[in-house]
């Protein structure tokens, strides 16, 4: 059907908006149970004799013609094309080892068709790739159709289009609201016990209609003074920098295809020119789930938000004239940013050792006598 409409002469919106009504109509057929037990078939053919293979326990249609011969009846042999469903039977194990014959299925009172498993494995995957040219197709939009968490593969496209960003643009000539545009929100509670008040912090200044105040001046809720307790904010700001540290150590790559939801901490032993291959689906590459890029630029916007200097120049005439801010605000402001600072300097992400990068391209000249 998408093939079909993708090819038609009608209007891009008439495609995108036939393409999404039979998405949503679909993903409720598959999840309501209103498939024919047909359309769930995967068939696969037996390249050698069931008992020839090594890695028996990967490969759906290999466990099932091994549980049928042991069954007897009909022997499965190099050649013969083996049917089976994935299936939830009550256990925790991975898809690949709950496939079931057809028949099997269908004479058992447990084993239920895993709905989950062919809406993300077998159709999201296609789909997103025959959608991929297609502007209002994207894998979120249609992981949500068919009734998907779409957060989980939003975040896939995020990372794939900052990466064509830094390629093409490098982060310097970017403005700090584009640069940071995908961070985190830097969340600071109230130091007071009986308020722990979160306070949301997203810019130096807080601007309102002719006022422009420093954000972290007082708490929004129980309006303390917050320069007394400098020293209890610097801890928690020290404590969320490092929380993203660890983030980045941990090491979690995760496969390129959106439909695959394989990750690990392990590197793989294959690679191709585009990185290290995806050891579950065989067809992308891994990439780290948090680049050292993406933690940078988180520090370094924690970092930015404490720069009272700079958020000062920024600032327009009128908005200048506006400003609330005095000695020990700026103090508060500068104790914050050391602690950033302490931390970003020991990143040697954004240092070009230029000496390191043409060492060996020239000879070290030695003192004749």
């Amino acid at each position: 059907y998408i093939i079909k409409e993708i090819l038609s002469n009608k209007s891009k919106d008439e495609i995108v908006d036939n393409i999404h009504l039979h998405l949503i109509n679909l993903g409720e057929a598959v999840s309501q149970g209103k498939k024919p037990l047909t359309d769930y078939i995967i068939y696969k053919q037996l390249t050698k004799n069931p008992e020839d293979y090594s890695n028996q326990k990967n490969l759906p249609h290999v466990m099932v013609a091994l549980r049928l011969n042991a069954k007897g009846g009909k022997k499965l042999k190099l050649g013969d094309t083996v049917s089976y469903i994935i299936c939830l039977d009550g256990s925790d194990l991975p898809a690949t080892q709950r496939a079931y014959h057809p028949d099997e299925l269908k004479n058992s009172e447990i084993l239920k068709i895993d709905v989950l498993y062919y809406l993300t494995q077998q159709i999201h995957p296609v789909i997103s790739r025959l959608c991929a040219p297609i502007e209002g197709a994207d894998a979120a939009m249609i992981a949500k159709l068919l009734g998907l968490d779409a957060s989980k593969y939003q975040s896939v496209i995020r990372d794939v289009e900052d990466e064509e960003d830094k390629l093409l643009n490098p982060s310097s000539l970017f403005d700090d609201e584009d640069r940071f545009k995908n961070c985190d929100r830097l969340v600071l509670k109230c130091p007071i016990q009986q308020c722990s008040h979160e306070i949301v912090i997203d810019s130096c200044f807080k601007k309102e209609v002719a006022s422009v105040q420093c954000q972290l001046r007082s708490c929004p809720q129980c309006n303390i003074h917050l320069l007394p307790y400098a020293a209890n904010l610097k801890n928690q700001l020290e404590r969320i920098l490092r929380q993203y540290i660890t983030k980045y150590y941990k090491h979690i790559l995760v496969c390129d295809d959106v439909g695959c939801a394989y990750s690990s901490n392990k590197m793989p032993l294959v690679f191709s020119s585009g990185g290290p291959i995806c050891p579950a689906c065989r067809n992308s590459n891994l990439h780290l789930e948090y680049s050292e890029a993406q933690l940078y630029t988180q520090l370094a916007y924690f970092q930015s938000l404490f720069d009272f200097t700079k958020a000062g120049s920024n600032l327009s005439s009128e908005e200048k004239g506006y400003l609330q801010a005095n000695k020990e605000d700026e103090e508060l402001y500068q104790k914050l940013k050391l602690s950033a600072d302490k931390i970003v300097r020991k990143s040697a992400y954004g240092i070009v050792n230029l000496s390191f990068l043409f060492e060996g391209l020239f000879e070290k000249s030695s003192n004749s006598v």
